[in-house]
């Protein structure tokens, strides 16, 4: 699963619907590589989805795109929604419920 966001107020409202869905979210970093305007973070993305029996952490690798100041201009996370479902105990094409 790739999400590529673009701005505050994308960003901003990532961040609101995933704080409905999911208690305890947080992001541990392993690795940051930067390859010209771009960074790769390698990282594990972990919390509890409201609905699900258990909590989940899976590997995570988001790419920073930075303008010629080094300011971000986009970010894209990949990481598989497939694993996190799973690890959550709950089947892996399961749809989220609407906020």
């Amino acid at each position: 699963m790739g999400i590529t966001f673009r701005g505050r107020q994308e960003i901003s409202g990532w961040k609101a619907r995933a704080d409905g869905l999911i208690a305890d979210l947080h992001v541990t970093v392993r690795t940051t590589r930067r390859h010209g305007s771009r960074i790769t973070v390698e990282a594990v993305y972990a919390g509890h989805l409201k609905a699900a029996p258990e909590a989940f952490a899976v590997p995570m690798t988001t790419h920073l795109d930075l303008d010629t100041h080094g300011r971000i201009v986009a970010d894209e996370d990949h990481y598989s929604l497939a694993t996190v479902l799973t690890r959550s105990g709950l089947p892996a094409d399961r749809t989220p419920p609407a906020s």
